[in-house]
């Protein structure tokens, strides 16, 4: 993005940001990502990025400050926000045979079947102790376990918060 470039003509020692990769191709975004992380690392600059494009945030940023209504949800560290607000993790099971998806509910609140895989959201708390078990299921060719979608655990927080659940600034129960 042209913007982009002349805003750093003058070396900020903070750069505002908004929507930087709206409307980018998805080549496009990578290599902006790839620039800001290279720009604030080798120029020690803060930058303040303002997005609804959480695949920016998750790319670009450790602190993350969630503000709704004008109102501060949660201000802190990415990793922690996840921790807090992410009550699952999704493991994506790829069968040779695709088994009674009924059978796997057991292990978890969600089964999705798409083609060959199958996703099963676990309780965070219990991915250590199903894992094993569903690695006996013969069928199973590959095992992925991933973080819910940042997407999805801001706007479930959003909606929670939208239903009058209040929270502090740094996102404890109020």
């Amino acid at each position: 993005k042209l913007e982009l470039v002349a805003s750093l003509l003058h070396e900020p020692e903070v750069l505002f940001l908004d929507e930087p990769t709206l409307g980018l191709d998805v080549v496009a975004q990578h290599a902006v990502h790839g620039f800001l992380q290279h720009y604030q690392s080798a120029r020690r600059v803060t930058v303040m990025l303002t997005t609804h494009y959480m695949k920016d945030v998750a790319a670009l940023c450790q602190r993350v400050v969630v503000v709704m209504h004008g109102s501060i949800l949660y201000d802190g560290s990415l990793a922690a926000f996840i921790d807090r607000y992410s009550t699952h993790k999704l493991v994506t099971l790829e069968m040779s045979n695709a088994p009674n998806p009924a059978l796997l509910a057991r292990w978890g609140s969600d089964v999705e079947v798409r083609g060959p895989e199958i996703l099963v959201r676990v309780d965070r708390t219990q991915v250590a102790s199903v894992l094993p078990e569903l690695l006996e299921i013969p069928s199973i060719v590959d095992i992925t376990v991933e973080d819910v979608p940042l997407e999805e655990i801001v706007a479930s927080l959003f909606r929670s918060n939208d239903s009058g659940n209040s929270r502090t600034h740094d996102g404890a129960p109020a």
